[in-house]
């Protein structure tokens, strides 16, 4: 959330920072309770992925950083809709909710001529797909053996 608030400020798209200064509540709030269980990996992960962002921003390749950042949160749930199958973890209704603000900010990267925001939206749209395409399919399997 903060990266985007700083590239929203950049960008000069208030519809963007303003989004993220307010999903840096729920944010915040996730990892207060999260403190207890961060480990020392995590930590370091979490830097990199800032410093990351901060020679991306400096380079000039916004757009391709937070794209990336899409596959940062999202990637262990691909990634496990991928390995396993039992995805009862997983919830269809986030995807289908992830598929809809992924059109609608790649929508209003089209219209307004963004780049970072259409490249979040192809990266969240296909994150989705991939997930809501093995829910749907070890559902389907189950219900077959079940038979």
């Amino acid at each position: 959330a903060v990266a985007w608030i700083a590239y929203g400020l950049d960008a000069r798209l208030p519809a963007v920072w303003i989004v993220s200064v307010l999903a840096l509540v729920p944010g915040i709030w996730t990892v207060v309770l999260l403190a207890r269980q961060i480990r020392l990996p995590d930590l370091v992960g979490g830097s990199i992925w800032v410093g990351a962002l901060v020679l991306a921003a400096v380079a000039g390749k916004w757009g391709v950083a937070l794209g990336a950042g899409v596959l940062v949160t999202q990637g262990p749930q691909v990634r496990r809709a991928l390995k396993e199958d039992d995805l009862s973890g997983l919830s269809p209704a986030t995807w289908w909710l992830s598929v809809l603000d992924a059109a609608t900010w790649g929508a209003y990267g089209v219209a307004v001529g963004d780049g970072a925001l259409m490249g979040d939206g192809v990266v969240l749209v296909s994150s989705s797909v991939v997930v809501l395409s093995r829910v749907w399919w070890t559902s389907r399997s189950e219900r077959a053996s079940s038979r």
